[in-house]
């Protein structure tokens, strides 16, 4: 890199990542003791929190906004980038004990992890698609099995793809099919899609150069709608 190159950094597009030796992404250090409740979340790049800083991630801000609250939760942040359905099955089954031994599972699903052109599985257009839904769902089930044999609660999160957010109806191709499955493995799900969308029409949700959340975006109303999930911690 150049001097001149260097001087054309805009200091608001740098962020800060720092991982555990679990290779878990830091949170806050006062969100890491005096734990009611431990959470995990496993995901992709989205759950890791590319391009934002350790404090803006949305597991940094669920941990946050549950102490605010008066719910002493500990949240771990298990994402990474390029991960799908089999490699978050694989840290449930095999990072459990590591994470605190979680109440609570976050399952971060995005289109990708079903294949990954991401468009076609969200428009419902994707060739011998159910090979590619069978093969992600599998993994899911594993987690879910995991859950009721550890009596953990898991939460399968749906988050849209910047594109989608303008045509509502392709959401049967996508969030509808994981409602289903979350009902068949009597599990919680969420559908990220209403908002999202809300929140980006007050402001950028997604950057504009890369498909991934700014940090407003990462102020997403999860916690919203999960909180009761918290109670009997």
């Amino acid at each position: 890199m150049t001097p001149e190159d260097e001087a054309t950094i805009d200091p608001w597009l740098v962020a800060t990542a720092e991982y555990d030796e679990r290779g878990f992404r830091r949170v806050d250090s006062d969100l890491t003791g005096e734990c009611e409740a431990r959470v995990l979340f496993v995901g992709d790049s989205f759950t890791d929190g590319l391009w934002v800083n350790d404090g803006e991630t949305f597991v940094n801000r669920y941990g946050r906004l549950a102490r605010d609250r008066g719910v002493r939760v500990c949240p771990v942040n298990a994402g990474v980038d390029g991960y799908g359905s089999m490699e978050e099955a694989y840290t449930v089954e095999h990072e459990f004990e590591a994470a605190g031994r979680p109440h609570i599972i976050f399952v971060m699903h995005f289109p990708n992890d079903v294949a990954a052109d991401e468009g076609a599985i969200v428009t419902g257009t994707l060739t011998d698609a159910s090979l590619s839904w069978d093969s992600s769902l599998s993994y899911l089930r594993r987690i879910a099995a995991l859950s009721r044999a550890r009596d953990v609660r898991v939460v399968l999160a749906a988050i849209p793809p910047s594109a989608q957010l303008s045509d509502p109806s392709t959401r049967r191709h996508y969030q509808d099919r994981l409602r289903r499955f979350a009902e068949t493995e009597h599990i919680t799900f969420v559908d990220l899609f209403d908002g999202i969308r809300d929140a980006n029409r007050a402001g950028a949700v997604y950057w504009t150069w890369d498909p991934h959340f700014t940090p407003r975006g990462h102020q997403v109303i999860l916690y919203e709608h999960t909180r009761g999930l918290l109670s009997s911690h």
